[in-house]
């Protein structure tokens, strides 16, 4: 998970992102703060139950989607196939992931260069944040990624614990599915998606710690409580990003001279990128006829 992270630290590409209803409960579209300030509304507004109702909502769609024969798992298999399918191809074609990555570091190097020259802006805060992140994340993604095989992991658990806490990964990696159905389908915007996700996962979590409270020296436990504190760091890194993609594509107005600048290296970027990609396309397609 954490991996993505960094990827999309650099790439500011969309990230699967989820959410669903209760809009009094998140952000509004062209508002935004930094994700550091906005986590600690959302723990807040989680730790008083503000969000009990779209987590009940959501699980009865889990319940009444279960009873239709696995639909969801089918989806979730065929996406992965297709994702793995296309990675191992492009990693194939070192000069174009070349390119790509020399695109993101000098991206990525106007911006902190911006945030250097605005140091109080706003917007240089989200992007130091950003720079923070990418390296105490590191330190999470072991704890994450073996949370998230248990999720897909067909195998059979022989501890009791290891069983209660894989059917809670399952349940919300449903769920998690259902609401990005939701996105896909535009009921939802990416920013709202990002948040909701946290509550999503705050919920998972929260579940887990209390299988695990009796055992808390095993394996899952420990592994579980580590994925507890990396969650804040993984939410407020999508906040920001969602911030930068949101000032790209002009759903956030950039109204100080630190966001304008931004903005146009986040186009720049974007316009090179294409023609990259178009560029690609263009000797695949040559070398397959």
């Amino acid at each position: 998970m954490h991996q993505l992270l960094i990827a999309c630290w650099l790439a500011i590409a969309p990230c699967q992102m989820i959410g669903s209803a209760s809009p009094l409960s998140f952000s509004k579209q062209g508002d935004w703060k930094r994700g550091s300030e906005r986590i600690e509304e959302l723990e807040a507004s989680y730790q008083k139950g503000k969000h009990d109702q779209f987590l009940s909502d959501i699980h009865q769609r889990y319940l009444v989607e279960s009873e239709k024969g696995g639909k969801l798992d089918q989806f979730l298999t065929s996406e992965e196939l297709e994702t793995k399918s296309v990675i191992e191809e492009e990693a194939e074609n070192q000069q174009f992931q070349d390119k790509i990555l020399s695109l993101q570091e000098q991206r990525n190097e106007q911006l902190k260069e911006i945030a250097a020259k605005y140091p109080n802006a706003k917007i240089s805060k989200v992007i130091k944040q950003l720079e923070e992140n990418k390296e105490l994340s590191d330190s999470f993604e072991e704890h994450f990624l073996f949370i998230a095989n248990m999720e897909k992991d067909t195998k059979e658990e022989t501890d009791p614990m290891a069983v209660q806490v894989k059917a809670i990964a399952k349940e919300f990696h449903l769920k998690t599915l259902l609401i990005d159905f939701d996105q896909i389908n535009g009921k939802i915007d990416a920013k709202t998606a990002v948040e909701q996700k946290f509550v999503l996962e705050r919920e998972k979590i929260k579940q887990m710690v209390a299988v695990c409270y009796e055992d808390c020296n095993s394996q899952v436990a420990t592994k579980v409580k580590e994925a507890e504190q990396g969650l804040k760091i993984w939410t407020v890194t999508n906040i920001n990003l969602e911030t930068l993609r949101g000032l790209r594509s002009g759903t956030i107005k950039a109204k100080s001279a630190a966001e304008k600048k931004v903005k146009q290296v986040l186009v720049d970027y974007q316009t090179e990128l294409q023609a990259a990609i178009r560029q690609h396309m263009q000797v695949v397609k040559a070398e397959e006829s």
